[in-house]
């Protein structure tokens, strides 16, 4: 996968076992060099049938560094049972702006 820096790219997490409609808490995680990035709460989602969709801010993508790899996954609770999505590697680009546009 590739995040290109300024853009507002959305991420789509599908479950194949768990009931969506069921998470009570959870967070998008982007990471690079073993570091959070990016932390987005489940209330910043789109929950749909079987998966849940983020869109990232321009300023987001901006906080990433270009020409490196990061993993993004999604941690969750079910009443008191926690659980993760799979890993998903992703590399960083620039866009012509390195800023946000409004």
């Amino acid at each position: 996968m590739q995040i290109v820096r300024g853009t507002t790219p959305t991420i789509k997490i599908t479950f194949k076992r768990t009931d969506v409609n069921y998470i009570d808490q959870g967070y998008l995680v982007l990471k690079q060099e073993g570091a959070n990035i990016i932390e987005k709460p489940l209330a910043d989602a789109f929950v749909g049938e079987n998966y849940i969709s983020f869109t990232l801010t321009q300023a987001e993508t901006l906080s990433l560094a270009s020409g490196t790899q990061g993993a993004l996954m999604f941690d969750w609770m079910i009443g008191s049972t926690r659980g993760r999505s799979a890993v998903e590697k992703f590399c960083v680009s620039d866009s012509g702006m390195d800023e946000v546009i409004e």
